[in-house]
């Protein structure tokens, strides 16, 4: 891959990811939870980050979504929610996109 196209992809995900933990902060705030935006840039498991960074953080509660994969795909790509829930030392709260 070109290393400009690849930087802009990084770049573009980015931008994604600080919008999406921007809503969710937003949307935790407006039910009167204190919450911060936070995106982690992080080259392994996305589950294994997010236990990690909230033991680091000593959060109260870890709320995910959940895509709701099933059967043979959700057994070839994983289910991240899942894997925070396995491994996590505080509740975690799942969010369908239902």
């Amino acid at each position: 891959m070109d290393p400009a196209a690849a930087h802009e992809v990084d770049n573009a995900s980015k931008a994604h990811a600080e919008r999406v933990a921007a809503e969710g902060a937003e949307l935790a705030r407006s039910l009167g939870l204190p919450a911060e935006a936070l995106a982690v840039a992080n080259e392994g498991s996305v589950a294994d980050a997010i236990v990690e960074l909230a033991r680091k953080r000593d959060v109260a509660a870890i709320v995910v979504g959940s895509r709701g994969l099933s059967g043979l795909r959700a057994r070839l790509e994983g289910s991240t929610s899942n894997a925070v829930a396995k491994h996590s030392t505080c509740p975690v709260v799942l969010v369908h996109d239902d």
